[in-house]
């Protein structure tokens, strides 16, 4: 089974959605169902397109699938980007993924630890996918907010030396609708930290 962005959805009876209007603490079962499909979920590029595949994991999909990434009043689904979609960090879409195969997020689902590469990690895949996957796509990289400022003061702290060869390293990349795949480089980090 195959889910593109925007075409196909899931829709519950009337009388269920009443239901849950009715109650405080009813369930958002609309919001849940579409947390446990997308992470049912591969997520590919296609003709500059979004594709959610829907396929039988493995176990490290599985517990993979199992994992968020949360914190001040933010989710954000973690599943695997396949083909061109493999390096990506995250993709602009209305609900915030990231890349679980993406080194840097694997390092954000770690338990937390108290060192510059882990810091630097749980501050910049928030913040990118929150500034890529939210409304304030107007922003740009050229005029960073405080977040950004912050991300890149962790990415100075970090000893880069230890990771030479390392998938942990710039660039990284993201995907945005009217620009394809973006790179976010060194470069970046040092405009936003001085501007």
């Amino acid at each position: 089974m195959s889910v593109k962005s925007g075409q196909d959805h899931i829709e519950f009876p009337p009388y269920i959605v009443e239901w849950e209007k009715r109650g405080v603490q009813n369930p958002n079962l609309q919001s849940q169902l579409n947390t446990f499909v997308l992470s049912c979920c591969c997520l590919s590029l296609d003709n500059n397109q979004i594709v959610l595949n829907v396929s039988r994991p493995d176990d490290e999909v599985i517990t993979a699938m199992s994992k968020a990434i949360t914190g001040e009043m933010m989710y954000i689904q973690t599943l695997p980007y396949e083909g061109i979609a493999n390096d990506l960090i995250t993709v602009q879409t209305p609900l915030r993924t990231a890349n679980y195969v993406h080194p840097l997020v694997k390092e954000c689902l770690k338990a937390p630890r108290n060192d510059p590469l882990s810091e630097f990690a749980n501050t910049f895949v928030r913040c990118i996918t929150d500034l890529v996957c939210s409304n304030k796509q107007d922003r740009t990289f050229d005029k960073p907010d405080r977040w950004m400022k912050i991300s890149a003061h962790e990415y100075f702290a970090v000893d880069w030396s230890k990771y030479q060869d390392s998938e942990l390293k710039p660039p990284y990349k993201i995907w945005l609708k009217d620009k394809g795949i973006v790179e976010i480089t060194k470069r970046h980090f040092k405009d936003w930290l001085y501007t």
